[in-house]
């Protein structure tokens, strides 16, 4: 199907937070035949530990998951941006950078997209809009989307670290559900991403991340750090993924906790489904009343991650110690059962 793929950024990003790639991502880039490039790039994470109180709550092995490929990939996300960008210049498309979509005139057709670019406008006719444009989309305010839902208070911080003196594998992710809620990530060059919930908006994420981790692993160093960031996040669903000849993906239509990297994988599998439809329909092959399947088939995908991002989010801010220990013997009746574990 030829398109006009356009992004505001001028360039692509030297560093992009999101870090984990899922197994059902993993089968969608074999079905385009680049999963090769994945391997060879990222890390594999066969376990996932989560921890409290200075002891093991549990251990998920991901070759229960179902997939063929019974592990994470631990890839930085602008990684995967630049495989999936290989991909697309190998198909004749590209990706036409600093530019921006500023309005949408309503056609019978379709629309006249007027896009931005260098302090000029230009005016292109198009059959479909599909806004993949984050948090403040363009696309799902032209298209009259409402974003419905709330802030996560609890801000979260971010940086990539060598952990010199680590015990463990380094073939998993580990989640410490302490006082200061830590999250390691796997990383090619045994480097990890440290997810945190930092103690105050001046504080040194280092040294918030090293008051957990001493408690699992005394005298490990942390070295070589990079890109530390702060950031907000949110529990939002749009109203609806479609709008006519406007459909949104992605951040445009749902954004959640972070804890357990859905982001970036649920918007890789709205892409996935939205793509082939729109396909058959852009061909004549199918009506236009197949799209609203993609709504059907993922907006309850998007309620359900923001919810299990909402329960997460609320189990790490706990402080009151009676709660914290309700919480880890629930945690540890569930992994002691096989199908709860599972």
């Amino acid at each position: 199907v030829r398109c006009r793929l356009i992004d505001a950024h001028a360039s692509p990003l030297h560093w992009d937070r999101a870090t984990v790639v899922h197994p059902r991502s993993l089968e969608i880039f074999e079905s385009l035949g680049i999963l090769g490039p994945f391997l060879a790039a990222g890390v594999k994470q066969y376990r996932a530990r989560l921890h409290s109180d200075g002891a093991l709550l549990g251990d998920i092995d991901l070759a229960l998951c179902g997939s063929r490929h019974g592990f994470n990939l631990g890839l930085s996300e602008e990684v995967t941006e630049s495989i999936l960008t290989a991909y697309l210049e190998r198909h004749g498309g590209g990706v036409e950078r600093g530019a921006r979509l500023v309005d949408l005139i309503d056609r019978t057709d379709g629309f006249v997209a007027v896009i931005e670019h260098d302090g000029a406008t230009e005016p292109v006719p198009v059959q479909w809009v599909v806004g993949c444009d984050g948090l403040r989309s363009t696309a799902r305010e032209l298209a009259g989307i409402d974003l419905e839902g709330h802030d996560i208070t609890e801000p979260w911080a971010v940086f990539d670290v060598t952990l010199d003196g680590w015990p463990q594998s380094y073939e998993a992710n580990y989640a410490y559900l302490d006082e200061i809620p830590v999250i390691l990530t796997a990383l090619p060059g045994r480097r990890w991403r440290v997810y945190l919930h930092p103690t105050s908006e001046e504080s040194d994420l280092v040294a918030d991340a090293r008051a957990t981790l001493e408690r699992y692993a005394p005298g490990v160093r942390f070295d070589d750090v990079a890109n530390p960031t702060r950031f907000h996040c949110h529990t939002k669903v749009a109203e609806r993924f479609r709008a006519g000849r406007v459909l949104i993906a992605g951040d445009a239509a749902h954004v959640c906790s972070p804890s357990q990297g859905h982001g970036m994988n649920s918007g890789l599998q709205d892409a996935h489904n939205l793509a082939w439809k729109l396909a058959l329909v852009v061909h004549g092959h199918a009506d236009a009343a197949l799209l609203d399947s993609y709504e059907a088939e993922r907006r309850p995908v998007a309620q359900m991650i923001t919810a299990s991002g909402d329960a997460a989010e609320h189990a790490n801010a706990l402080r009151d110690p009676a709660a914290r220990r309700a919480r880890d013997t629930e945690l540890r009746a569930a992994f002691a059962d096989s199908a709860s574990r599972h």
